[in-house]
């Protein structure tokens, strides 16, 4: 492993291409990430990106589970938790950053799937908090956790992540990146699931209200992010009708539908996109 082990050192993503052309031992290349998670944990989570980034995800497992034993595991739990994230991100620290949340995207596959949605759930309200002191690239963090662990939670975890977050205690350039994560959960999971989960299409209409209400309120001080808040749940709407017919879950759409589309046409007429809200009425 000492070769393999040097070059993931050296140039963590030249390895990951050699890997993907074939050219290195996926098992040795497993233990290289395990040692380097254990021993040198920035470099090791620039090697996890790398390798994830550029595997076939069935190999990219393969490699993972000649990685993973109780010594990494019990690492993983103690050592991936929102202050860490929460403290690379305000140091700039953003290699880090990005390994530990892929990490958390991974914990489902790990048996920590539970830990996976705490530790998601903890990084929105953080990054919430951060946004209203004035930290508004804090949105990016929003960003990460919506095209990362949400995808791989599971529509049961998501329902909890997504009944935790509270737009009203956030800076508006974070609204914009709820409604993308929840197409994010619209666009990860098979539309006949979503729309049979109840819990989840309840939060999900409760998430859109308060981030609709949110916009509102901001028409005056900030129109610009209103204007794409009301355009990409227009948009969101209009992925979701789409799954709906094809997975003939119509009654569900219906009924999602019409929890949120008062609000959304009230903000549509306040930022005067009356032409818009007339193409949405046809479209939906």
């Amino acid at each position: 492993m000492s070769n393999l082990l040097e070059k993931a050192r050296e140039n963590p993503w030249q390895l990951a291409l050699e890997c993907r052309a074939g050219g290195c031992d996926i098992v040795e290349a497993g233990r290289a990430l395990r040692h380097l998670l254990l021993n040198d944990t920035a470099r090791g989570l620039e090697l996890l990106r790398a390798l994830k980034s550029n595997l076939d995800p069935f190999i990219f497992l393969e490699l993972l589970a000649s990685a993973v034993d109780p010594v990494l595991l019990d690492w993983v739990e103690a050592s991936v938790e929102s202050e860490v994230i929460i403290d690379s991100f305000r140091k700039g620290k953003l290699n880090d950053v990005y390994g530990y949340v892929s990490l958390i995207e991974l914990m489902p596959f790990l048996g920590l799937g539970d830990e996976a949605a705490h530790i998601a759930s903890d990084l929105l309200k953080k990054a919430c908090e951060l946004s209203n002191g004035g930290e508004t690239e804090a949105a990016e963090l929003v960003r990460l956790v919506a095209n990362g662990p949400i995808t791989t939670l599971g529509l049961d975890r998501v329902a909890q992540v997504v009944s935790v977050v509270e737009p009203e205690g956030c800076h508006v350039c974070c609204l914009e990146v709820f409604v993308e994560m929840l197409n994010s959960v619209a666009l990860s999971y098979p539309p006949k699931s979503l729309f049979a989960h109840r819990t989840l299409l309840a939060g999900m209409s409760e998430l859109l209200n308060k981030v609709l209400n949110k916009a509102l309120e901001a028409v005056e001080s900030d129109k610009e992010v209103s204007t794409r808040v009301f355009r990409g749940v227009s948009a969101l709407l209009s992925q979701l009708r789409s799954l709906a017919s094809e997975s003939r879950s119509h009654e569900e759409f219906s009924a999602l539908r019409s929890s949120v589309i008062d609000r959304l046409g009230e903000l549509g007429k306040k930022l005067g996109l009356d032409r818009e809200l007339g193409s949405l009425d046809r479209a939906l």
